[in-house]
């Protein structure tokens, strides 16, 4: 986990900056401040989150984002499992293994509720 916490604000607008591949010129344009000012920043920015350069900076930056874009997508995920009262680890829920048994039983015993009929009848039955 980055420590970005122990940046300023500004420093924060200039890592953004810096990560979107602004060059510190640009940067200290966009900001108004000098370009010494930033070039400063930016070495603070390294020193605080320890990263030996600016690729590594932004290398540290990126995975970051995809584990947090990581995490939210097995968040949404598991509120959808959760919603539908499915899981993917666990077994199915009592009703619908009854209903597989009732149409396995069936199919057996050619009861005349033959496995696809039986599906599509259950299928309006799904949350």
């Amino acid at each position: 986990m980055m420590k970005t916490h122990l940046l300023t604000q500004r420093q924060c607008k200039v890592l953004d900056l810096v990560v979107a591949g602004k060059m510190s010129k640009e940067i200290a344009h966009d900001l108004g401040l000098s370009e010494k000012t930033i070039r400063y920043h930016r070495s603070e920015i390294l020193q605080k989150l320890c990263a030996r350069n600016v690729a590594h900076l932004v290398r540290m930056v990126m995975i970051e984002k995809m584990r947090e874009t990581n995490a939210e997508l097995i968040e949404a995920l598991q509120g959808l499992v959760r919603k539908t009262r499915y899981s993917l680890m666990e077994p199915d829920p009592p009703e619908l293994a009854f209903a597989r048994a009732v149409i396995a039983k069936s199919a057996e015993n050619n009861a005349g509720l033959n496995e696809p009929t039986a599906w599509r009848y259950l299928e309006q039955f799904k949350p």
